[in-house]
Parts: C-alpha cells; sequence; structure tokens
C-alpha cells in the first residue's frame, strides 16, 4: 500500500464530511462546493486506497461525468444540478473547492493534495 494512501476509517471520515460540508466550510465562496463535495461522497468517488494523486483523479473523472452527463461507473444518465454545465463553472468549483480539501482531509494529505493540484491547475 502506498504509504501515502489514507486508511479506510480516514476515507469514511472524509466522505461523512463531505456530506456535511456546509456545516464544516460555512463560507464557501460557491455554493457549488457543497454539491460537489456531496457528489463526491454520495456516488462512490471516494473508495478504496486514497492516494492524493487518486483524489485529484476521481475529482477529474466526476468533474468529467458531470460535464458529460453520464456516469461512467454504467450508471448512466447523471440527474444533478451539476451535470451538464460549462467548463467554466467546472474551473470555478476546482478553484473553489481547495478550502474543503483542507477542511476534510487530515494536514499531510491535504497539503500534498493542494501542491498537485496547484501543479495541474495554476
Amino acid at each position: 500500500m502506498d504509504t501515502n494512501a489514507l486508511p479506510m476509517e480516514l476515507i469514511e471520515h472524509a466522505r461523512e464530511s463531505l456530506l456535511r460540508l456546509e456545516e464544516i466550510l460555512p463560507n464557501a465562496a460557491d455554493p457549488a462546493v457543497y454539491d460537489f463535495g456531496k457528489f463526491l461522497a454520495e456516488e462512490g468517488y471516494l473508495r478504496g486506497a486514497l492516494t492524493p494523486s487518486g483524489f485529484i483523479f476521481v475529482c477529474e473523472q466526476a468533474f468529467l461525468h458531470l460535464a458529460e452527463g453520464n456516469c461512467g461507473f454504467g450508471r448512466g444518465e447523471i440527474v444533478h444540478a451539476l451535470a451538464m454545465q460549462s467548463r467554466d463553472k467546472y474551473r470555478a468549483i476546482r478553484r473553489d473547492f481547495r478550502p474543503a480539501v483542507t477542511a476534510v482531509f487530515p494536514e499531510h494529505f491535504a497539503g500534498e493534495v493542494l501542491r498537485l493540484w496547484q501543479a495541474c491547475h495554476p
């Protein structure tokens, strides 16, 4: 197992925190941040061994599924407020979601996610 991977109990804690993100992070720049957090948590994107780069991958996968309006996990059409939005909307969520990462993950994990995210999306 990757030494940067979160144990399952911390992944479950992050999933539960994403469901309560509005309570944990009450002043998000865009309310869509809450919707995206819930989408990640409810649709099964947080499972298995999760590394910082793996978290970025599942976020990008979720953005792709939302943009296409179709779930890549074989569940068909996505009916969600964030589905089929503009690229600019997903870019804004990606930018504004960074404080959520810090709010729901342990400091070392969140720091690495943000470092990698900044390298991918300056």
